[in-house]
């Protein structure tokens, strides 16, 4: 009786922790519309520098443009290799909220406005 009342106890524990991974994939449904206006100087959306609501689950980003964007997701650079060429969109979406930090900025020498939809 003992071995299954530690079975039925070790189980009820792997099924917590299983139920907390999949609220975890669950968005909350709460949405956040942004536009900015991007320069070659990198713009940071992180909770520390903006109101943005983060962590999120997903965004998507549209270049309105007239210069390239280029963007990175939780790291601290960019790296120029991927331009969103202006007219483009592109989304981002991960199994729970983890978007922690986006870095965006214009291609040298240009300017350019991006829509910004993101879902926490």
């Amino acid at each position: 009786m003992q071995i299954q009342t530690q079975i039925m106890y070790d189980m009820a524990g792997m099924m917590e922790d299983l139920l907390n991974r999949f609220s975890e994939t669950i968005p909350d449904g709460i949405q956040k519309n942004i536009t900015l206006q991007l320069t070659d100087s990198q713009t940071v959306l992180d909770m520390l520098n903006t109101a943005a609501d983060l962590p999120w689950t997903s965004f998507t980003i549209f270049n309105d443009g007239p210069g390239n964007v280029y963007f990175s997701v939780n790291t601290d650079y960019v790296q120029e290799n991927t331009p969103l060429k202006a007219n483009e969109k592109l989304s981002y979406m991960l199994k729970k909220q983890s978007i922690s930090k986006i870095i965006l900025k214009a291609a040298t020498g240009t300017r350019a406005t991006i829509r910004l939809f993101a879902l926490k």
